[in-house]
């Protein structure tokens, strides 16, 4: 099943036309096998200078590839995070600047742009920057990442998206045979950039009914989110102060960017021929799923009906809320194999456990009693020996309430919603 969701990833991937993909961490999860039965599929390589081969010493993976766009001959470099500590494989994580000091040797001097694919931490992709002056951009990976801050170390730009997909990142580069970014032009642009950040981290806290609602249990984010705020207002104040850069004949010798993030939104139109990949993808995985036995490790629930004889009333309330509904909307979406949603709309599985999504039984397809309450089998069979969690506590429901899925959650107004 994962690998018929992969290879549907990978034919969209080379319809939208991709040049490469740089390998993280997570990547490594089904092996690399698995990620090399990936790329025979894939009209494009996989990059990584750091995976290597525990007996041989040989990469396991193509270090970079070289691509013309217009009249710039342009240089891509992968490198790979680490892996967690004893972890037992047939390969291991090279240091990155072992790595990268002879992955750079090996490339054409005439190059006119070094791009890295880096899926090491922030700090990490800031030291190579100072060190290595030669790449032009540092693509990051994620690793905790989030909002729309964009970075100029010396001569490099770090940037990202943020995570799960729910913004398309565009960066225009006008490009200037001096190779060298504009510093005081970014600095400008990059105000800018600190400015739409803090925005939009203030607007997320705002849905959430503000600051002190938000953090009414957390003084210390509380504290964090007042000095965001009185750092954007100088900001502010900074940029009306400011005059606005000209692209006068000293500038224009220089390189510059400009980057935007555009989210996805549902009143966008899907591309027809990616979507029809992926219900192909969905109708194997569906047929995969019903040929599997149910995992012991749901055989502890009972599922919600099983309550109703002794809560008849809370049941019945229960059914009316869209917890009782919350498997249906993914299959409405034809979304209920996606292991990145799956887990906050069953009963029983866990989001470490969200890759066995096909294995969850009928009677636990919606978010029931236990999926806040605990398992209740035992429970059924003697409820004075097994009592359940009565009060639910606010962690429970955090759990998949969270800023990035559901922002405007407020506990105390919303737990008395669920039956």
């Amino acid at each position: 099943m994962a690998l018929a969701n992969s290879l549907a990833i990978i034919k969209c991937f080379n319809f939208m036309g991709y040049d490469t993909i740089g390998i993280a961490t997570h990547d490594l999860q089904m092996g690399i096998p698995f990620l090399k039965e990936l790329e025979k599929e894939a009209s494009f390589p996989f990059l990584s200078a750091n995976i290597v081969d525990k007996k041989s010493g040989a990469l396991e993976f193509t270090p970079y590839t070289l691509i013309n766009k217009g009249n710039l001959h342009i240089g891509i470099v992968g490198i790979t995070g680490q892996l967690p500590e004893n972890t037992e494989n047939s390969y291991v994580i090279q240091d990155w600047q072992q790595a990268l000091d002879k992955t750079l040797q090996q490339l054409p001097e005439d190059m006119d742009m070094l791009v890295l694919l880096s899926n090491l931490s922030h700090d990490e992709n800031i030291s190579i920057a100072r060190k290595y002056q030669d790449i032009h951009i540092i693509l990051e990976a994620g690793q905790s990442l989030n909002g729309q801050q964009l970075q100029l170390v010396d001569n490099t730009i770090l940037t990202h998206t943020p995570k799960e997909g729910k913004y398309v990142g565009e960066l225009k580069i006008d490009w200037q045979k001096a190779k060298t970014w504009q510093t005081e032009h970014l600095s400008h642009m990059e105000l800018r950039n600190e400015i739409d950040r803090l925005n939009w981290f203030k607007n997320r806290i705002d849905k959430r009914g503000g600051a002190q609602e938000a953090y009414r249990q957390n003084p210390t984010a509380l504290q964090d989110y007042n000095e965001k705020m009185q750092h954007l207002q100088r900001l502010q104040t900074e940029l009306a102060n400011r005059t606005e850069p000209k692209e006068d004949a000293d500038i224009i010798t220089y390189s510059s960017y400009q980057q935007s993030l555009h989210p996805l939104r549902p009143a966008i139109l899907d591309e027809p021929q990616t979507t029809q990949i992926l219900k192909n993808s969905r109708k194997t995985a569906n047929t995969l799923r019903r040929k599997k036995d149910v995992s012991q490790r749901f055989d502890v629930y009972a599922g919600s009906d099983s309550c109703k004889s002794c809560h008849e009333f809370i049941y019945e309330s229960y059914q009316k809320t869209s917890h009782s509904t919350a498997f249906s909307t993914l299959v409405n979406k034809a979304d209920d194999n996606n292991p990145n949603c799956i887990f906050c709309h069953v009963t029983g599985l866990p989001e470490r456990l969200a890759h066995i999504q096909a294995l969850i039984p009928q009677r636990l397809q919606q978010v029931g009693c236990e999926a806040c309450h605990g398992p209740g089998k035992q429970h059924i069979q003697n409820p004075a020996a097994h009592r359940l969690t009565q009060a639910v506590p606010e962690t429970i429901c955090l759990t998949c309430h969270t800023e990035d899925h559901s922002d405007d959650f407020n506990y105390t107004r919303d737990v008395g919603l669920v039956h």
